[in-house]
């Protein structure tokens, strides 16, 4: 969803889907420790072309240690973009221009920097008064699980799989949002 927030429609998938393991030890409460059996794919690679031209290379794993990656690398003509886990709500982003060093670049989006979840909700009842759709709407949930299920498809078939939902990449959110108004 993050992807699709930030680079639109995705056109095309690529993927491979494996289950290394025959089960699973839940590491959570209430049922940490239990074993359960495995009946999906847990570990997922793939490309996605979008629709505007971009294309991104993804590894999804239930069947790691941890990792130490950042969450997303933006690789363009000009340079390189380093956005924070869109699940923390906050982070720096970096940029590195073509033969410079990777420098934090200002947010000054009101609401970069805290544990926003509700921010959502505030939004659904900002596009509901201006009447526009609001951005966690049925088409983007629609077409981010037709990509999801992609990935599977494309494995098991062997070949490019061609997307045929559509959404809107959502307009930034209003700052009006975050100070509890919901102007216009």
């Amino acid at each position: 969803t993050d992807l699709v927030n930030l680079l639109g429609p995705v056109s095309q998938v690529a993927g491979f889907a494996t289950t290394p393991r025959a089960e699973r030890l839940i590491s959570s409460e209430p049922r940490n420790g239990e074993r359960i059996p495995v009946h999906v794919p847990t570990h997922v690679v793939g490309m996605m072309a979008f629709a505007n031209g971009a294309v991104v290379q993804t590894a999804m794993s239930f069947d790691v240690a941890g990792h130490r990656h950042v969450p997303l690398e933006v690789y363009g003509t000009e340079g390189t973009l380093i956005v924070p886990d869109p699940n923390k709500f906050a982070g720096p982003v970096e940029y590195l221009k073509m033969g410079g060093a990777f420098e934090d670049q200002p947010v000054t989006a009101p609401y970069a920097e805290g544990n926003f979840r509700s921010l959502g909700v505030a939004d659904m009842a900002h596009a509901i008064r201006s009447n526009r759709p609001h951005r966690a709407n049925g088409d983007l949930a629609l077409h981010v699980l037709e990509v999801m299920e992609a990935f599977h498809t494309a494995s098991e078939t062997g070949r490019m799989i061609t997307i045929t939902t559509a959404t809107e990449r959502p307009a930034p959110l209003a700052d009006s949002i975050v100070d509890g108004r919901l102007a216009k």
